[in-house]
Formats: structure tokens, C-alpha cells, sequence
């Protein structure tokens, strides 16, 4: 058995599946492009020198701020964990890579790996 999601980015989120304020310890559905900002689903995978990518492990990632918020947002809104030092299973995950991450886990949707990637190569090491 396998189960799948498919997300589709549209102009405004139907009121009936949104939380009237977006808090993380609340159940319900986030929108995934409102919280991660513009994302690009079919970005190549580039892995320029100098710069953070989904290969860095979460130790590397870690070292700067907005690398950190930017991925650790992503895989809360992808997988409900905390990956952040000190919270959660750091101690564990703070060696693996966001790529490594996702390819453990069934169901994730097709470009979030990419587009996490795109938003990390722009922050210079």
C-alpha cells in the first residue's frame, strides 16, 4: 500500500482547508507555498562551490541562519519534525543531508527536493 499527495500551487487557498493563523503545534493544512515563499518545482540541480546545497549535512547547514530557517522550514512543513540544533532528534539528523533526508521518507512531492535546493544555492557559504 502506498499512499501519495499531489500539491498544486493556486492563487488563494480555499478557506475550508486553511487554519486562520498558521501556528505549528496546531493540526490542520498549512499552505506549503505560502510558508516557503516562490518556489520552482522543476529547478535543476546545481551544486555551485561556495554555496549551501541539499548535500551539506544539518551540521554544515546549521552555520548559518538563513540556511538553517530556510531548510529547517521545509522539512517541518514536509515531514512535522523539528530540525533545528538542540530540538528533536538533532543529534541523530545532524549528520544526514536534507537529500538523504527526503529519500527516506514515501511521499514526498516531486520538486520539493529541487526547489529547496534552488534557495540554498543562492546563500554563500
Amino acid at each position: 500500500m502506498k499512499d501519495s499527495i499531489t500539491l498544486e500551487k493556486v492563487e488563494k487557498e480555499p478557506d475550508s482547508y486553511t487554519l486562520p493563523e498558521f501556528n505549528e503545534r496546531q493540526e490542520g493544512v498549512a499552505n506549503w507555498f505560502k510558508q516557503m515563499g516562490s518556489l520552482d518545482l522543476k529547478a535543476p540541480m546545481e551544486f555551485p562551490e561556495g554555496f549551501y546545497s541539499v548535500r551539506d549535512n544539518m551540521e554544515e547547514i546549521s552555520k548559518n541562519e538563513e540556511a538553517l530557517e530556510i531548510t529547517s522550514k521545509a522539512l517541518k512543513l514536509a515531514t512535522n519534525f523539528d530540525i533545528k540544533p538542540g530540538i528533536c532528534m538533532w543529534d541523530m539528523l545532524k549528520t544526514m543531508n536534507p537529500e538523504a533526508m527526503t529519500n527516506m521518507i514515501s511521499g514526498i512531492q516531486d520538486g520539493f527536493i529541487e526547489s529547496l535546493n534552488a534557495r540554498l544555492i543562492k546563500i554563500k557559504k
